[in-house]
């Protein structure tokens, strides 16, 4: 999906466009990618991806010669995860934990207005989740982070089940 996304957003705004991942199958937000202010041990994924965007800003130059010298501007962020809190009960904390995540995001890099979207979980496409399965509490824990009023209009959830390929 990201390489779709950079042809979109390439055809929309005028400057250049960099889209920077970072992505590892079989995680979690509860323990992988934990942030700082959940209170508890923060997640060594949370630290890699931290350090990998950091990496990616020195190397532009190097890896982008036409883009060398110019301004740099974190402007948006899309987080596309949810499956693995599933489990072990992760997925009672998983509203909390994905707010902490953006403000941790925000803080860590002096960000305060960039903006997220969150890829709600679209498995199994348009069928309906079990009634308060740890699956469907995740996609509602996932549709109301951005209803939080520091949110409003700066964090948004796309529904992706009607993507499912089946």
């Amino acid at each position: 999906p990201e390489l779709q996304m950079g042809h979109i957003l390439g055809d929309a705004i005028e400057a250049p466009v960099l889209l920077i991942k970072t992505c590892w199958g079989g995680k979690s937000l509860h323990v992988d990618f934990r942030p700082p202010s959940a209170g508890v041990e923060t997640g060594s994924y949370y630290h890699k991806m931290i350090a990998e965007y950091r990496e990616a800003l020195e190397a532009i130059d190097k890896e982008f010669p036409q883009l060398a010298g110019r301004p740099r501007q974190l402007s948006g962020f899309v987080w596309f995860q949810g499956w693995n809190d599933q489990y072990q009960d992760r997925w009672l904390t998983y509203e909390e934990n994905m707010a902490n995540f953006i403000r941790d995001v925000r803080r860590e890099f002096k960000a305060p207005d960039i903006k997220f979207v969150i890829g709600q979980m679209g498995h199994d496409g348009l069928k309906p989740d079990k009634e308060d399965s740890p699956r469907d509490y995740i996609k509602k824990a996932q549709a109301s982070v951005p209803e939080y009023p520091e949110f409003k209009g700066n964090v948004l959830c796309v529904k992706t089940d009607r993507y499912w390929d089946q």
